[in-house]
């Protein structure tokens, strides 16, 4: 997240926002790159109880502010 920031910033694009995810395919965590400050959603997702939780959260880091 920080070299997709750096590669950004080099390439004069604004993205104030850079979402990832940490995965294992079954257990899922999500983080956000806003500046200098990561934040981190210290809830843990498991597929496939959680499916829709998951598409919802990538759905919406795709999307974008709105």
């Amino acid at each position: 997240m920080f070299a997709a920031r750096i590669f950004n910033e080099r390439a004069d694009n604004n993205i104030p926002v850079i979402h990832g995810c940490v995965t294992t395919g079954l257990q899922w965590r999500f983080l956000m790159l806003e500046g200098d400050r990561l934040i981190m959603d210290l809830n843990q997702y498991a597929l496939p109880e959680q499916l829709a939780k998951v598409f919802g959260i990538l759905v919406a880091a795709a999307r974008g502010p709105e």
